[in-house]
This record gives C-alpha cells, structure tokens and sequence, in this order.
C-alpha cells in the first residue's frame, strides 16, 4: 500500500503507476499529452469509456458528495454546462465517492448536466488524473489529447466553440 497526498493505493497496477511518476507529477501538461484511458459505469449499469467520445470535445469534471466545492461547482455552472452540451462538448461528471448509493441518491437529487459516471475508488484514475484535491476538470480535445484555455480573462463558451469547430 501507498500512501499519495491522503489517497491510499491499495490496488499494485495503481501502486506500480505512482512508482513511475513519483517526483515527476507535472504542474503543466503539454497540448499532445493523451488523456489517460477509463471505463467506468454511468447512472444505468452501462460501462462507458472515454474513447466511446473519440472525435469530440470532452469536459471531465472529477468530483464527490463529500466535497461542498463540487455540489456548489454543478449548481453555479448548471446554465454554461448546459450551453456547453448545446454545442457539441460532451461532459462527463465523474465521481469518486466510495458509496454508489450514496452517489446515485446524489445524482438523481442535483442537477448534473451530462454523463455521470461511477470511479469509486479507483486509486489508478486518481493517479493517472493527478487528483489530489476535488472538484478538478480536464477538457479532452477530439484527437484524445488534454487541451487547454488560454490564460486571462476570456468568453469560456467561445473558447470551447473554437475547440469543437477544428
């Protein structure tokens, strides 16, 4: 077992993942780092991967129920997310909560534009996703590769449209 930043890493494959990027956690990544691969299991049972979304702009939110910053984070962003999901971005709200009843309760009570997904504990996507503190989002561009907002004030929706439209 591993201790990282609070998380427990029971799992080996998970272990064996920190192992590798133990002092090499990067602070910013480059614009053609793929984004690690998942497979988890949406609010219906189905299991749904990230490359099912090949070919589109993803918006990854990773969250919990225990984390007042991301119930508060859906609620204040229900109407971008909405737009965001009017123009082709798919979102994917992803939760590490290690209760799936408590996860679904939550899910059917807050408004969650998107695709809710279940990680549970999933030590190897919080490694491979570098979430030591929650809420965190990553947006994915159609090629599978992280991508990035410029820095500044901005028009969020615009940047995102730009994203889409290439």
């Amino acid at each position: 077992m591993v201790n990282y930043e609070g998380f427990q890493i029971e799992n080996s494959s998970a272990a064996a993942i920190f192992e590798e990027k133990k002092g090499g956690f990067s602070e910013a990544q480059n614009d053609t780092q793929k984004a690690p691969a998942f497979t988890l299991k949406d609010t219906e049972g189905n299991q749904r991967s990230l490359s099912d979304f090949e070919g589109k702009v993803v918006y990854i939110s990773f969250w919990a129920t225990w984390s007042q910053q991301s119930l508060i984070g859906f609620r204040k962003t229900a109407a971008i997310r909405n737009q965001l999901e009017d123009i082709g971005v798919v979102l994917l709200n992803v939760s590490l909560d290690e209760s799936e009843a408590v996860w679904k309760a939550t899910v059917s009570r807050i408004p969650m534009p998107g695709i809710n997904l279940y990680a549970g504990n999933d030590d190897t996507l919080k490694l491979n996703y570098e979430l030591s503190k929650l809420p965190t989002y990553y947006i994915v561009d159609k090629a599978g590769n992280f991508a990035y907002l410029p820095d500044g004030s901005r028009d969020v929706l615009e940047e995102f449209r730009k994203l889409v439209n290439e």
